[in-house]
């Protein structure tokens, strides 16, 4: 990756940060290098106020291996093809989820996180950190411009309680950034064939890695968006937050979007579902499914969906778990008596790594 460094560049540091303190310690996992470089205050601008950040560098591990081997562009020629390579291309996107920071005993929650590969300005905030005494740690040989540059913002109303616990930690303590949940989708594919309108007491069943997952569909109705829309915009609370004028232009919209999503005298499907193991379920449309594509090129994520969700009056179903809702994006007639529909893809949540330094 080339990059160049100007004389900005290497004064951006400065300007930014009105306080920094370097932190020289590393970790190195099967799949992570990370690197902590130092917590800062930034300073005050009429744009935002101070903020107290951590920064590190990662280097994955995993996805430089993978980066090492020929990638073969497929040929997509139905939604479902291209939704399924969707869901590989996610399965291989790596990101780190830091819940908080831990200096010893002490901790932080993390309100925000941003990352940059490491290019002209973040090297010139590197330059900086190393003229304040940060010693790189682990494996100082890495190319840089394979590493990203995280700004993990920290919620705190006591910023020099935070730098006190940093500058006292002895060497004996540990830093940690603890691991937030995250979820993922996984593919399922299995084709139904339900009811609307009629309650089913059958329990529906599919294998995710050689596991048996359990899931009963609830209730099959049908939503009219056009009605639900118009008895909104009659609230008369939505005066109060803008003008008669900025409401008409508002409701205009919506009704145009509307009509894309599901066309007037039309009706969009709604599963209620409960799930065993409380995973989170994506229903399809078959003949939505088998919708050739336009082109074969590579699609950006859940391109030419339009996403619209519901929820379920009742928080668990008749089996005691958590009821679910799910919208159909396929509208139907009202004398619609079953759908043939697709479970396509589960949601599973999954604990991010812990790191200790």
């Amino acid at each position: 990756m080339d990059f160049y460094l100007t004389l900005q560049d290497l004064m951006c540091a400065e300007q930014k940060f009105e306080r920094i303190v370097p932190i020289s310690r590393a970790v190195e996992t099967d799949e992570w290098e990370i690197q902590l470089v130092g917590l800062v205050r930034t300073k005050t601008t009429q744009d935002e106020p101070a903020q107290t950040k951590l920064l590190f560098l990662s280097f994955d591990r995993l996805q430089h291996e993978q980066e090492d081997f020929p990638v073969f562009a497929k040929t997509l020629k139905t939604k479902r093809q291209e939704l399924l390579y969707q869901c590989e291309q996610e399965a291989e996107q790596r990101n780190l989820h830091i819940r908080e920071l831990a200096i010893g005993t002490y901790r932080v929650p993390v309100s925000g996180m941003a990352g940059n590969c490491v290019q002209g300005e973040e090297v010139s905030v590197l330059l900086d950190f190393l003229q304040k005494g940060w010693t790189p740690q682990g494996n100082t040989q890495r190319n840089l411009t394979e590493m990203t540059l995280h700004e993990m913002e920290l919620r705190t109303d006591n910023a020099e309680e935070l730098f006190a616990q940093l500058e006292t930690l002895s060497d004996s303590e540990k830093i940690g950034l603890i691991g937030d949940s995250d979820f993922r989708r996984f593919p399922i594919q299995k084709r139904m064939t339900i009811s609307v309108g009629t309650p089913s007491k059958r329990a529906f069943h599919f294998q995710k890695e050689g596991v048996e997952h359990t899931f009963w569909i609830e209730n099959v109705s049908l939503f009219d968006l056009h009605q639900y829309t118009d008895e909104r915009f009659q609230n008369p609370a939505l005066l109060q937050r803008c003008s008669p004028k900025e409401l008409e232009k508002i409701r205009k919209e919506t009704q145009r979007i509307n009509e894309e999503i599901c066309p007037r005298g039309k009706f969009l499907p709604v599963i209620e579902y409960e799930s065993k193991e409380n995973i989170q379920l994506d229903f399809y449309a078959q003949q939505s499914l088998q919708q050739l594509l336009m082109q074969s090129l590579e699609p950006t994520a859940h391109s030419g969906d339009v996403v619209f969700s519901v929820r379920s009056d009742r928080s668990h179903g008749k089996h005691g778990f958590v009821l679910r809702a799910d919208v159909l994006n396929f509208p139907v007639d009202e004398d619609c008596k079953t759908l043939q529909t697709e479970l396509l893809f589960g949601w599973e949540q999954r604990k991010s790594d812990d790191f200790w330094f």
